[in-house]
């Protein structure tokens, strides 16, 4: 009977899956146990149940992301369509699923639910359910490129890097960096460090970018060094500081490392349609804090170039009134220049003018110390009174009045007579009128 349900699986599997369409959130009595199936429902206890199958419409997001296994042409075979779930929002929210799950198991290892994404229950080996893998085994995350999902359902299990696969080739080591100490396989038991880039590297299908996720079991009672939990190995330090991948799991122990392959079983395919990741969401923010500053240095640059063109519009405003008062300078200089020059065409045409008065002026002067000199009949005197006759003559040395002069022109002998005279003629501001009143001479005289 189990063989004839095989086979009748093995057609189309856009078929078979469309053809048990069923509530997003049906039980799966055959391939969990109790405590597996209270887990799968969403919560633990009766009511947990009751919850799930409320929610009893198709869900298109549901819908969407298995017409995307459909066009994988996976072998339906490998699945059991049973234990289909999905987390998108509005079944999450139906179902009241909280975001973390598992936190009381006596695995003690809780787990990080995938909400947003959907998913397609395997049909799991028979060992999962001798191990009791849903009651002793913790959930764990695989994020692997949807290229590689038939390998891996072909294989039945994940393959560390270096292994022979059935078809012969060698698994490349894709991701693993730091020698052979590093080989083996890597999960979490957070979804958000599952679906990054560097794991499921996603591909465009009709509009949409799609990840997928192994949901597997793994065994956690395994001795150093063959299972290690640690911190991230994306580099997520240097590009985003601390902040947390995850809400519910440090950055320090988010991942988990093993050589033993045989301590993981996948048990389900979760798809992700347009899924929003961390670190998309980090570079959403850098970005936007990116574009907020360069906004901040954009209007910094746009005050400091209105107070640069303020300042050059003072500074042009400081350099024409300078220029204006250069341009009074320079008017009030020209003005100088030009009395300069037109006191310099005065005092020559002063001077041309002086020269024949100046001259007439010293013939005069001449023929009136002549005439003095003459009445000096006295040579010897003469010789001595003439140089003074002459200095009082030409350089005048004083106005003087005769009638400050106190001489008795009468009882005065010709020398004294002839000095007073030449005194007078020579003091006198005029060389041809000699005011003589009060001397006791006429003019004539």
């Amino acid at each position: 009977k189990d063989k004839l349900a095989k086979q009748e699986r093995r057609v189309d599997c856009r078929g078979v899956w469309r053809s048990m369409e069923k509530d997003c959130w049906t039980n799966s009595p055959r391939d969990v146990s109790k405590r597996g199936r209270q887990e799968e429902n969403g919560g633990e206890g009766k009511d947990a149940r009751q919850r799930t199958v409320a929610h009893a419409q198709p869900c298109p997001h549901m819908q969407l992301c298995r017409d995307y296994m459909c066009s994988l042409n996976l072998e339906a075979a490998y699945f059991n369509p049973e234990c289909d779930r999905c987390y998108c929002v509005t079944c999450a929210s139906a179902a009241r699923i909280p975001d973390v799950l598992e936190q009381h198991n006596q695995h003690g290892h809780p787990y990080e639910v995938p909400k947003g994404w959907c998913g397609f229950g395997l049909d799991v080996p028979r060992r999962a359910h001798t191990l009791e893998v849903f009651d002793n085994w913790a959930v764990a995350f695989h994020g692997c490129p949807g290229t590689v999902l038939a390998s891996i359902l072909d294989e039945g299990q994940l393959m560390t890097p270096g292994a022979t696969l059935l078809n012969g080739t060698t698994l490349p080591n894709r991701l693993t960096r730091g020698g052979d100490d590093r080989i083996g396989l890597y999960t979490s038991p957070s979804i958000k460090y599952a679906e990054l880039d560097i794991y499921t590297q996603p591909i465009e299908w009709q509009g949409h970018r799609v990840r997928i996720v192994l949901q597997c079991r793994q065994k956690m009672d395994i001795d150093p060094p063959e299972l290690r939990i640690e911190g991230e190995t994306i580099d997520w330090q240097r590009r985003f500081g601390d902040t947390a991948i995850s809400q519910l799991f440090s950055n320090a122990a988010i991942e988990r490392f093993t050589t033993a392959p045989n301590s993981i079983i996948p048990y389900r395919v979760l798809v992700s349609m347009d899924i929003r990741t961390r670190e998309q969401e980090e570079e959403d923010k850098k970005n936007s804090t990116g574009r907020v500053q360069a906004a901040i240095n954009a209007k910094k640059a746009t005050e400091a170039r209105v107070a640069a063109a303020q300042r050059s519009k003072d500074a042009q405003a400081k350099c024409v009134k300078a220029q204006a008062g250069l341009d009074e300078a320079q008017a009030a200089l020209d003005q100088a220049q030009k009395a300069k020059q037109q006191a310099q065409i005065e005092a020559r045409t002063a001077a041309a003018e002086e020269g024949p008065a100046a001259a007439a002026e010293k013939a005069a002067q001449d023929v009136l110390v002549s005439s003095i000199c003459a009445m000096v009949t006295d040579q010897d005197i003469l010789s001595t009174l003439q140089p003074v006759i002459q200095g009082l003559v030409h350089h005048k040395s004083g106005n003087v009045k005769f009638s400050e002069w106190e001489i008795d022109w009468k009882t005065a002998a010709g020398l004294e007579g002839a000095a007073a005279v030449a005194a007078a003629m020579a003091s006198s501001s005029s060389l041809t009128k000699v005011d003589l009143d009060g001397c006791g001479m006429s003019a004539e005289g």
